[in-house]
């Protein structure tokens, strides 16, 4: 008996007329046009300032912070007002690791996905990135989002008074280098707000919240025992 050759058969237009080779390997492709797309994505590291603009009055909020190691605050809060720091804390870790499922094709209307009346989070990092995010309806388990990024990173770095010659010429030259990557990084950046990205749920509701929610809940104080006590 023949053997049965193995492996794929392939067109390759033009080799010699429109020639159909056997080649030994298996070629797989799949046919979901998700799993074609590039996946680097916006990431927002080190915020200082995260703010809500949702579409009700309750849905407004402003959270900020001194430096990344400092304590978020809430804007307008009153001395009985106490942020959940747990749930504020999060917000961070879940920034620097968005996602998207799918891209909606480039002709995709903003309207036609509630991107005409958004929620709209805008966040500010320590590097001077200011990254606004409008947050359409949730379309099953994803949001579209379309994105915009503004950077004004420092262009000049501020010496120390002590510092010597060679330490000077050094941090310079790490500051340089620091700078051009944040320009990088903006320009790859900017380059998002051409398409409307679907955005899992999970990423974003934690943001979608009315300010009350974001408070820390008041631990109730036990009533006073009612029960006499027995003498002795």
């Amino acid at each position: 008996l023949a053997s049965i050759p193995m492996g794929r058969y392939v067109l390759a237009p033009g080799v010699g007329g429109d020639t159909v080779c056997l080649v030994n390997q298996p070629l797989e492709v799949d046919a979901k046009p998700q799993s074609w797309l590039k996946r680097d994505f916006i990431r927002i590291e080190n915020p200082t300032s995260i703010e809500l603009a949702g579409h009700t009055p309750a849905r407004h909020w402003r959270l900020s912070r001194s430096d990344t190691q400092a304590d978020w605050k809430l804007a307008g809060a009153n001395q009985n007002e106490k942020l959940n720091n747990v749930a504020a804390h999060s917000f961070a870790n879940l920034l620097a690791a968005l996602r998207f499922n799918d891209v909606l094709p480039a002709d995709a209307k903003p309207e036609q996905h509630g991107l005409d009346k958004p929620d709209v989070l805008t966040v500010q990092t320590s590097d001077r990135f200011t990254y606004t995010l409008n947050i359409g309806k949730l379309a099953g388990d994803n949001y579209p989002v379309s994105i915009s990024v503004a950077a004004d990173p420092v262009k000049e770095r501020v010496p120390a008074p002590d510092e010597k010659p060679d330490a000077k010429a050094k941090l310079d030259e790490e500051f340089q280098k620091h700078l051009k990557q944040l320009e990088e990084k903006a320009a790859a950046e900017k380059e998002y707000g051409k398409r409307i990205y679907l955005v899992p749920k999970y990423s974003l509701e934690p943001f979608l919240k009315d300010r009350a929610d974001l408070l820390a809940k008041a631990t109730p104080t036990p009533a006073p025992s009612t029960t006499p006590h027995k003498r002795r």
